[in-house]
């Protein structure tokens, strides 16, 4: 597992509330799309102190992130009202782009159309080791990871999730159900 100051710090600075009418003071987190670098996420994170969240790694370039979105919307939106918040991480400038701004333009575009009503930080380092390595990552995105009040990670799925799968990783967040035996969830 993560260090838990490094995650404490990370979870409480990145996830924000994800409702039918967000509402400012249900998170301290901007939901612009946003550059980041890994102290930055973990800033994020701190911010969530003592609030459980989801917190998924995807791409507009991932055709799996893309096609997941939906149903990780719906179930964010779903048990907001519960407390749960939900942050998103970004990986579109991992890509080499010549144009930064149109890149933060067509994720801030695509959140607009999805109803994708959570931070999404766009990461931006010189390597991805590092925040791979501080979250236990398996490289390849999509991956959800679920944070409880504490800032412990209680349950991940590494790859392409369906509602259900989602939901049961809101419910360990949350507390609702026990976390998977290995912490994992695929």
């Amino acid at each position: 597992m993560i260090h838990r100051a490094f995650l404490l710090g990370l979870l409480l600075a990145l996830i924000p509330a994800c409702s039918d009418h967000a509402e400012p003071e249900q998170s301290g987190l901007d939901h612009a799309p946003r550059l980041v670098d890994l102290s930055q996420v973990q800033a994020e994170l701190a911010q969530l102190e003592g609030q459980p969240y989801l917190l998924n790694f995807w791409a507009l370039w991932c055709a799996p992130c893309v096609a997941e979105m939906p149903a990780l919307i719906e179930v964010a939106e779903e048990f907001a009202d519960q407390g749960l918040a939900f942050v998103t991480i970004n990986y579109d400038v991992m890509v080499p782009v010549d144009d930064i701004e149109g890149t933060l333009a067509r994720v801030a575009e695509f959140q607009s159309q999805r109803g994708l009503d959570a931070a999404v930080l766009v990461y931006d380092a010189d390597d991805y080791d590092g925040i791979n390595d501080a979250l236990q990552l398996p490289g390849p995105i999509p991956v959800t990871l679920a944070f409880d009040a504490t800032g412990q990670e209680v349950a991940r799925i590494e790859g392409a999730a369906e509602h259900e799968q989602f939901r049961e990783l809101a419910r360990t967040a949350l507390g609702l159900t026990a976390a998977p035996a290995s912490g994992s969830s695929q």
